[in-house]
């Protein structure tokens, strides 16, 4: 989807229909200004769309209703991935003892895959990765 990510980037400050029900009306608008508030309007949209496909749990899906308000009802996009950045990247030391206290409940039964837990060291060691803590380096 081109231009998916423009609309996570948005702010309070970014000029966009003030209401989503006029969306398609400010996009129709022959005034360029106005037609350029309707067209962020429609991306913040499409990425809500995305952002909602991919909320695959209660507690993510709650992440959507956090982001809607009167005007947008279906949420403004910027605002989720804000929700999710602070509850999946926190950039203080509260991130390397959630680290480590996933890691310390990782274990093994004699009858378990090994793949499961290099699986789960793997997944814990991404989401320290994208946060930009070197694992190895901190643990």
């Amino acid at each position: 989807m081109k231009g998916c990510a423009e609309a996570m980037s948005y702010d309070d400050n970014t000029d966009m229909s003030d209401k989503e029900s006029d969306v398609n009306a400010n996009f129709a608008s022959a005034d360029a200004a106005i037609k350029e508030t309707g067209r962020k309007g429609k991306v913040n949209i499409m990425d809500m769309a995305a952002l909602a496909i991919t909320m695959t749990t209660e507690e993510l899906i709650c992440k959507i209703h956090e982001a809607s308000d009167a005007n947008w009802p279906g949420g403004k996009a910027y605002k989720v991935i804000k929700l999710l950045e602070a509850e999946y990247q926190p950039a203080d030391r509260y991130l390397l003892v959630e680290i480590r206290r996933k890691l310390d409940k990782i274990c093994m039964e004699d009858s378990q895959d090994p793949r499961i837990m290099f699986e789960q060291i793997a997944t814990i060691k991404n989401q320290a990765s994208s946060s930009g803590l070197a694992i190895a380096e901190k643990i």
